[in-house]
Order: structure tokens, then sequence, then C-alpha cells
């Protein structure tokens, strides 16, 4: 266990991590070193009210990023998510058989349906997981997929912006802080896609939920995305009407090739109407709006090619194929810079640092430099870290990951991937106190738009995965920029 001290805020090692975000965030570890009330958590009891909206615990620090290391975060999220989306012609060349024995998708058939046009694929929404390391930001998955966790950070923004610590030492700096709205970007991306397709007329939206949210949810929930929805629709469309309904897919309805609301009189979908289905659940897409979708009638994030682009193995397709010739410079030099060493777990031969060598062979003997994870599974479920695993027990996952590789369905796919070593940056920890964190980065890409993030964070020497699923903690990333007139208040 890494011990909880505020001897870490000298530390050399600490403070070079913290420079290479910004300016800012060096200079936050002074001013915690400088005001005690950094150090307790107490101090930071605004961020614990429970809410709908933040179900898991926050971490009391922000993390201040300059505008140099967001437009490197943007290149890598954008970058990545870009090469992803191109895998299906530029690697299978659109082939449905080919496709379909890659993924298992039920048959060439069904890839073939899938991928017909529209597919969706350019205008997908998705979200890159990352580690920051010597070097840049590294990718440990890419989750494109339109049920993403994350994107409520702009919410806890004005509780972090009202800690006292947070403000006296944006007012002492000079310093203007935000946290990039990830909930407008989606709102401006769903409108601009829905405009060009069809320039005229009403813009509703459906979010398909889950069957049985909590109803107080729900209504919250629906509250919130409407007001955001028509601020969007008010700045980037004026004039134009539309609305947001919150429902499961149970009460839409196809009608003629366009899709409704079953509770209402007024389509959810129609021909002219720049409609769109947002799912926010990761069941089975409704046939009825996979038709609505297929007839050019609606906008639908993501479903028809989840399976595709959500499967763990495309980043193993990236780092494997970074040489083929398949990829421009620019391309290959984004892969190698941004993709740790990524295999999809198979009795086949690979290279490993220079050097070609059989790959069950290469898992075994180096094992504690390794994770393995399956290709379709999500919120940190199945992820094995090599350094935590005991011997024998990695020996029997290899063993079962290389015995379903014959059966060439999604479910038995495995991956293996590098261990990257994150620079150590500090959190708030315990009653009082500060200790170095493993972060994870969620950085979120609207159709190759960069749409901010948020943070997981685990203290060092916690077992396990990053994820607030396996217990970790999120947090909030604040772009910092100079020029606070004295006496104004830091937004």
């Amino acid at each position: 266990m890494i011990p909880v001290t505020t001897a870490w805020l000298a530390d050399p090692a600490v403070r070079a991590a913290h420079a290479a975000l910004s300016p800012a965030s060096l200079a936050w570890l002074d001013h915690a070193a400088a005001h005690p009330e950094c150090l307790e958590r107490a101090h930071f009891a605004g961020l614990a009210q429970p809410s709908a909206f933040s179900p898991y615990p926050l971490q009391p620090w922000p993390v201040f990023v300059d505008a140099a290391r967001v437009a490197e975060m943007e290149r890598v999220a954008t970058g990545l998510c870009r090469l992803v989306k191109a895998i299906p012609r530029r690697l299978f060349d659109g082939d449905p058989v080919r496709i379909d024995a890659f993924y298992g998708l039920g048959g060439a058939e069904r890839a073939r349906a899938l991928l017909g046009p529209p597919d969706g694929i350019d205008a997908a929404l998705g979200r890159g997981d990352f580690l920051l390391a010597d070097g840049g930001f590294r990718c440990l998955e890419l989750n494109l997929a339109s049920h993403l966790g994350g994107w409520q950070a702009p919410l806890w923004a004005p509780a972090y912006l009202e800690v006292p610590a947070v403000r006296r030492f944006l007012t002492d700096h000079r310093l203007r802080a935000a946290c990039r709205d990830t909930v407008a970007a989606l709102f401006s991306h769903v409108l601009a896609t829905a405009r060009r397709r069809a320039p005229r007329g009403p813009i509703d939206i459906s979010f398909a939920a889950p069957a049985g949210l909590d109803a107080a949810m729900s209504r919250q929930f629906a509250a919130y995305l409407e007001s955001r929805f028509r601020a969007v629709r008010e700045r980037e469309a004026p004039g134009v009407a539309g609305s947001v309904v919150l429902c499961p897919y149970g009460e839409l309805r196809e009608r003629g090739g366009q899709l409704f609301h079953r509770q209402g009189a007024r389509p959810v979908q129609a021909l002219q109407a720049l409609q769109a289905v947002v799912e926010v659940h990761d069941g089975a897409t409704s046939a009825d709006a996979f038709r609505c979708f297929k007839a050019g009638n609606l906008d639908l994030y993501n479903a028809p090619v989840r399976a595709i682009l959500a499967d763990k193995r495309n980043l193993a397709l990236l780092s494997e194929e970074a040489g083929s010739g398949r990829f421009s410079a620019e391309e290959r030099a984004l892969i190698e810079r941004a993709v740790p060493w990524t295999r999809r777990l198979a009795a086949a031969a690979t290279t490993w640092r220079g050097e070609r060598t059989w790959l069950p062979e290469l898992a075994r003997r180096e094992r504690e430099r390794l994770v393995i994870k399956p290709a379709a599974a999500g919120q940190g479920r199945g992820v094995y870290l090599g350094a935590e695993t005991p011997a024998a027990r990695w020996d029997e996952l290899l063993a079962a990951a290389l015995a379903g590789e014959g059966q060439r369905t999604q479910a038995a796919a495995w991956v293996v991937q590098e261990r990257v070593e994150p620079l150590p940056l500090l959190g708030q920890h315990g009653e009082r106190g500060c200790a170095p964190h493993e972060v994870v980065w969620g950085l979120f890409d609207f159709g190759g738009r960069y749409a901010g993030g948020f943070l997981s964070l685990r203290p060092q020497g916690e077992a396990g995965v990053v994820n607030v699923h396996q217990g970790a903690s999120e947090g909030i990333i604040l772009e910092v920029t100079e020029g606070l007139h004295p006496g104004e208040v830091a937004r």
C-alpha cells in the first residue's frame, strides 16, 4: 500500500508528471502544500452529495490540463477512433464474408445487412480509455458504443469550482477553468448529422433506455437532456423545433418507415424530421428502429455496428498491422505512439520487441508485463493483470482463451496487451492526505469530434483494474487558461 503523506507533494517524479499536464497542475501541488485544507476530505464535502448523476465516489482533487495537453488528447482520441472505424474497409476490404468470419456476426447475410448503406460508422459515438505514460497517452481500449459512462462530468463542475480551495487557487493564479460539456457536444453532433441528412423540419430525439429504469431518475435525466438539447438547438439551429424523449424501445413503433413514440401523437421519427435514436443500454436493438435506419429515415447510434466497432480485438489489429502498408506514415506514427503492443490471443507467431516468437510461450514467459482481457466484455470484467495473477491461474486462463480461439466467435476471443506504467498523479486520499493514483482517462469522440472526458482513479498499490465498476472513483478534467481579471470569479 502506498503511504498517505504530504511528502508526495515534493516528490520529483510526481512533480514531473503534473508538470506534463500543465503549469497549473504543478502549481496546484504547491497550493496544496501551502493550504492544508486541500488535504482534508471534509473540505470537499460538497462533492459527496448524493445525485442520480453521480453514482460513484468523486476524487476531491480536479486535474488541470492546458491547451497543449488538450490538443494531444484530441489527437489520440479522434485519430484512433477514426482508424477503428476504417477497419472494416481498410483491413477486410468491406467483404461481409471475411468480416463475419472475424467478428462472428451470425452469418455473411447479417454482416451484409449491418454494413450496407447507411451503416452509421462515420457518425458513431465512442470513448477511448488511456493511461498517461512517458511519451504521452497510451490507449488501453476503444469503446465505440453509445451506452458510455463518464458523460456526467460537466454536471460535477459547479461543485468542484465552488470548493473554496479550488476557487482561491484559480483566483490567486488568475486562471479560468472549465469542464468540456460532453452532453452539449453530443447534441451538437446529432443535430449536425441530422441537418445534413434532411435540412428542414423538427428534430426529435429518443434516448432508448433500459426497461425498468427508476421513475424518479428517469424524469430527472429526461429533464436534463431536454434542457441541454434546447440550449444547443437555440444556439446552433435557432427557430428549429424539437424535443427529447427518454423511453425503452417497447414504447417505440414503426409505421410506414417512420418511428413513433407510442405514448404520444407526435412522431419520434419522420422522413423529414431530422430525428435520431441514441441507445443508452447494452441490450438488443429494436427491429423497428433498425428498419427505419436502413430506410434512411432515422439516425441510429451505435446499435447497428456496435458488435464490430466495440470489439477489443480492433486495437490488436491496429497494433499488428501498423507496418503492413495499409496505413499512412502519419497513421502508423499515431499507432506506434498511442497503442501499446496488443495481439489477438491465439496459437500463432508474433513479434515482441523486434524478435519473432510463439505467442503462447511469450504470454507465459512475460506474464508480469502483460494483461489479458476478453474481446467482448466491458466494465473491467474479465481483465487479468499478469503481475497480480498467480502463474498457475495465468496458465489456466491462457489455456481456456486458446481453446476458445478455435471457436472463432467474438464471445470466445481474447487479447493480450503489454502493461502500461502510468505517470504518478496525486489525488486526495484518506481523511487527510494525498497519494499517487493510477488514472485512466476516458476521452470521448463523437463522429470525429473531440467531446471532453473524465477520469477513473485508484490509489497506487491497490490490486485490481482501474474501473468504477471495480471500485475506482471518478474525477474531473478542468481545462485551464490564463487571463482571469482581478476580482473576476473563476468559471
